[in-house]
């Protein structure tokens, strides 16, 4: 039931937590009906999971379940919108590796 405020840039939202396994997963439901939210998107889910793969080594996997607003946006903004998630979340991962390193 946690709920956190996020940001990228300009753009602003709110998350509900829907999981939380303490160093392993974290579930997430975005409030995507909020009359502020930035993308086209009707609804937004992820799930972020730190998997070991072996003594020192781990991998981040990071999954996200959404639905566009309008079924046209299938077509026109999906690339789009697959290309910014992947930047996004290459941000994420290098701000928090700077941040374990520092």
């Amino acid at each position: 039931g946690l709920v956190r405020s996020c940001n990228h840039g300009k753009d602003k939202w709110t998350e509900t937590c829907s999981l939380w396994e303490d160093e392993k997963q974290f579930s997430f439901i975005v409030d995507t009906a909020a009359p502020d939210y930035p993308y086209p998107l009707k609804t937004l889910n992820g799930n972020w999971q730190v998997a070991e793969l072996d003594e020192g080594h781990t991998e981040i996997i990071m999954t996200f379940e959404f639905e566009y607003k309008k079924w046209i946006q299938n077509i026109f903004m999906h690339p789009f919108m697959k290309h910014r998630f992947t930047k996004v979340c290459s941000e994420l991962l290098d701000n928090w590796q700077t941040m374990i390193e520092m």
